[in-house]
C-alpha cells in the first residue's frame, strides 16, 4: 500500500483540520455536503467554524455557558422564532446558538436522538425563568420545549 486510507487520514485530523480540508474542497463537493443538511454552502462552513469554537472551549475548560460569540454564525430564517431578539434584526450571539445548530445538524442525521441530557441541564439553568432563558438567547423559556420534542430539520 503506498498511502493509508483516508479514513485513517480523517481519523488522526482534530475537526479545526477537517474544516480546513472541507474548505479546500471543490464547490461543487461542499455542495454535496452541505445538500446533506439542506443548507448552503456558506451555512455549514459558518456552522460548523462555530461548533469547532465550542469545541475547543469544551476541551480547554472554558465557560461555554455565558459564551458570547463575536462572529455569529448564519441563521436560518425560522431560527429567528427561536433565538432572543436583542435589537430589531439582531438576535442573541450566547449558547443557544450553538445548541440550535448541534439540533438541526443531528436532527438531519439522526431525529430519534434524544436531547434529553442536554435540555435538561438547560432547562435547570433557566430555572422556569424568562429572564435567564433571554439571558442564554432563547426567545422564551417554552422555545426549550419545542426545541426538545420537535425537529429543527425537515427535508424539502
Amino acid at each position: 500500500m503506498k498511502y493509508p486510507p483516508i479514513w485513517l487520514a480523517i481519523n488522526l485530523m482534530t475537526f479545526g483540520q477537517i474544516i480546513n480540508l472541507i474548505e479546500l474542497m471543490s464547490t461543487n463537493n461542499i455542495r454535496q455536503i452541505a445538500k446533506q443538511y439542506d443548507c448552503s454552502d456558506a451555512e455549514l462552513l459558518s456552522w460548523l467554524k462555530c461548533l469547532n469554537l465550542l469545541r475547543n472551549m469544551c476541551a480547554h475548560n472554558s465557560n461555554i455557558i455565558d459564551l458570547k460569540m463575536h462572529t455569529t454564525p448564519i441563521l436560518r430564517e425560522e431560527w429567528k422564532e427561536l433565538l432572543y431578539e436583542l435589537k430589531e434584526g439582531v438576535y442573541s450571539n450566547r449558547i443557544a446558538l450553538p445548541i440550535i445548530i448541534v439540533k438541526y445538524m443531528m436532527d438531519a442525521i439522526d431525529n430519534q436522538y434524544n436531547f434529553r441530557e442536554i435540555f435538561g441541564s438547560f432547562r435547570k439553568l433557566i430555572d422556569k425563568s424568562q429572564r435567564q432563558a433571554n439571558y442564554y438567547g432563547l426567545k422564551n423559556k417554552e422555545v426549550l420545549n419545542c426545541l426538545q420534542h420537535n425537529s429543527l430539520y425537515t427535508r424539502i
